[in-house]
Order: structure tokens, then sequence, then C-alpha cells
């Protein structure tokens, strides 16, 4: 990844990390501007991104492409995430941009669940 990012010249405020200490991982999830899960068309059905689940718990805006009414879109949908049609590049862009622009409304932001007792 690092080396196609470098094909396009200076980009800031895109940034390649070490892994990580487990006990930041949360943190640094719910800091970012925009989760982005694309999923290939024809995966539907097939598998969830597993990190999906730590980006919803910990609130993080989540945009994701999946076809309607696919298990993913319900999952990101039912939990406050936003859906794009696959290869709909304006579309993402647009959502993206509306994400970055958001002045804290918060769209596209999951709401934090409430603590579970005894959860592991």
């Amino acid at each position: 990844m690092w080396s196609r990012a470098q094909d396009h010249g200076d980009v800031p405020n895109l940034h390649f990390l070490p892994l990580q200490p487990e006990a930041t991982h949360a943190a640094m999830l719910a800091e970012a501007d925009a989760h982005l899960l694309p999923q290939r068309p024809g995966a539907d059905g097939r598998c969830m991104p597993s990190k999906l689940m730590s980006i919803l718990a910990c609130g993080g805006p989540v945009v994701a492409t999946a076809a309607p009414g696919s298990e993913l879109a319900r999952v990101v949908t039912q939990a406050g995430g936003l859906v794009v049609p696959h290869a709909d590049a304006e579309s993402l862009a647009n959502v993206v941009t509306g994400l970055l622009a958001d002045n804290g409304t918060r769209q596209g932001r999951v709401p934090k669940p409430e603590p579970m007792p005894n959860c592991i």
C-alpha cells in the first residue's frame, strides 16, 4: 500500500503506522475521520469484514460499499453507518467528502454502545 500511495505523490494526510499496541487500538479507531469498508461485488453473503465489529464498537464513522439488501449493507445501515453501491466512485467520494465536512454532526458515526456487564 505504501508504494501505491507514493505513486500518487505527496499525500500529507496519509500516514502509515507500524502495528500498534492493543491498548491504543480502540482510541485510534475512534479518532478516524472515516472508516471505509469496500466489499468486492460478488462477495455479498460470503463474508463480513472482521474489522467492522471493532469500528462499530468504538463508534467510528463507517462507509461501506455493498450491494443493496446485502447483510453488510443491513448491518452498517442499522448501526447508523452509510452504504454506497459497489463501483460507484462518485457516490463514495461524495459521502466521504460529506463526512470530512461534517462539522460535528456525527453523520455516519455509530452511537457508542453502553458497556455490557460481565463482557469479556
